[in-house]
């Protein structure tokens, strides 16, 4: 019973991050500019998660391994967004 709670509540924890990353998602997106998004702490944040990841991996944790991945998913298309947004919104065409 106890372990099922940590299970649980271990992928609640990554849905958190991956709800957090979605708000600053949608902001770039609206806004159309991502200017004062650091590329490099993205680019860090992916490849922290798949140093863990790979860990999970090897602890057989199907929990982890689930959370982790939709993080790293999560987190590529946060790369996605900023970079595609990076200079700004095209300019208006007359």
């Amino acid at each position: 019973m106890t372990q099922t709670i940590i299970n649980y509540t271990s992928l609640f924890g990554f849905l958190i991050f991956t709800i957090g990353i979605g708000f600053q998602m949608k902001k770039v997106w609206q806004r159309k500019s991502s200017g004062d998004i650091a590329i490099k702490e993205i680019l860090l944040r992916i490849l922290a998660s798949i140093i863990v990841y790979l860990k999970f991996i090897t602890t057989g944790d199907v929990y982890l391994i689930i959370g982790q991945g939709l993080f790293i998913v999560t987190l590529f298309s946060h790369l996605g967004v900023t970079v595609k947004y990076r200079h700004g919104p095209p300019p208006l065409s007359k």
